[in-house]
Formats: structure tokens, C-alpha cells, sequence
């Protein structure tokens, strides 16, 4: 019998960002965060309630997954999608971490570095 075990490092690696690059990587996820949401909002708004084609109500009453009409639940799942969009975009699924969110002066700052385990 093979069994195989995850590896959990319970330490986390710490890498040493300059402010300049940690504010452009803050940049690149707000900006990922923000196209992804609007995604979610226009696909939740266009095509599902104010220009709903025939094949999306098709897709909606082939499933089966609908509650009053086809009509009705391809109404409600865009304004589930636009309110997922606008979460997205809000950022308030985001993961926090406290170590990375409390400030860049703490222990975890610019220029401070501490050395990853197993290096010399």
C-alpha cells in the first residue's frame, strides 16, 4: 500500500519586496480583481436581463434547475452574478494576511530580511 503524505511547511517564506515593487503588485491584483468583477457584471447584466436571447432560456428550462419560469430564474441569476461582480471587484473575498496588511514598518517591512530555513 502507497501512501503519501502532504509536506506542510508551517512557516511561511517570507521574500523581501521593495515598496515600488509591493505597490505594483497591489496595482496588478486590484486592477485583475476589478476586470474579473466587471466581467461577472456584464455577463449578469446583458445577456441575462436586459438583452436575454432565446438560447439562454433554452439553456435555463433544458436544465431543469428553475424556480416559477425560465423567465424568472435567468432574471435572478444576473443579479446574483452582478452582486458576485461587485463583491469581486470590492475585494471582500480577498485573503488577508495580517502579517502582509498591519503596515510595511512591522517585522515584515521593506528592506527587512530574514533569512528562509535551510539556507546557511
Amino acid at each position: 500500500m502507497n501512501m503519501h503524505k502532504a509536506i506542510v511547511d508551517p512557516e511561511p517564506v517570507t521574500v523581501p519586496v521593495s515598496l515600488r515593487d509591493f505597490r505594483r503588485l497591489q496595482w496588478i491584483k486590484t486592477s485583475a480583481r476589478f476586470s474579473i468583477g466587471l466581467v461577472w457584471v456584464w455577463e449578469g447584466l446583458i445577456p441575462k436581463i436586459l438583452h436575454p436571447s432565446a438560447t439562454q432560456f433554452e439553456m435555463v428550462r433544458r436544465s431543469g434547475w428553475w424556480w416559477g419560469s425560465p423567465e424568472q430564474t435567468l432574471y435572478w441569476l444576473g443579479m446574483a452574478m452582478i452582486l458576485a461582480g461587485f463583491g469581486i471587484m470590492s475585494g471582500i473575498w480577498s485573503v488577508r494576511r495580517p502579517d502582509l496588511h498591519a503596515g510595511r514598518a512591522g517585522a515584515h517591512g521593506a528592506g527587512h530580511h530574514e533569512p528562509s530555513r535551510g539556507s546557511a
